[in-house]
């Protein structure tokens, strides 16, 4: 007897609730509209804003950082591309752990898709390998022992 009455009074909360909801609570639930025209997909992904504490020239956004010890010394070296945004073609910099430019190249035209760690042919440390998108080939830029050159069979892909 006990559970019946409970149960009928807990209906007639909930119904009371119900139809004040009904009857008071309609300016309460706000129903978003749809808009008529959908936005147009956007695919290109957004460029990440990079923060360095590296030199990087006036007028110039940086786009792609890799770190490595590609000198086979103690400091770890930091690759830059920045983009030149006054003529839209890319400068490539490699800074040494004291913050020091020790390699550039500002007539870069295509912005390399990856910079990856790779070790060229027979070396024993690590060079940067500029890699580009589709079938485009990439390349190199190795340190000699006194400073960065692209390979010799790999400078006509510059």
């Amino acid at each position: 007897m006990r559970l019946l009455i409970v149960l009928a009074a807990t209906f007639l909360v909930l119904n009371i609730g119900i139809w004040g909801l009904y009857f008071f609570g309609k300016d309460m639930i706000k129903i978003p509209e749809i808009p008529a025209v959908p936005k147009e997909l956007s695919f290109e992904k957004p460029q990440p804003q990079i923060k360095l504490d590296l030199p990087i020239p006036e007028g110039e956004k940086a786009v792609l950082v890799k770190k490595g010890k590609t000198r086979g010394l103690d400091g770890i070296e930091t690759m830059v591309v920045a983009e030149e945004l006054a003529s839209k073609t890319y400068h490539l910099m490699i800074f040494d752990n004291q913050k020091t430019l020790i390699f550039e190249d500002k007539n870069t035209l295509m912005l390399p898709d990856k910079i990856l760690l790779q070790v060229y042919e027979g070396d024993s440390h690590p060079s940067f390998y500029l890699s580009f998108p589709g079938s485009i080939p990439g390349y190199h830029l190795k340190w000699n022992g006194y400073q960065y050159i692209v390979p010799e069979n790999e400078k006509d892909l510059m």
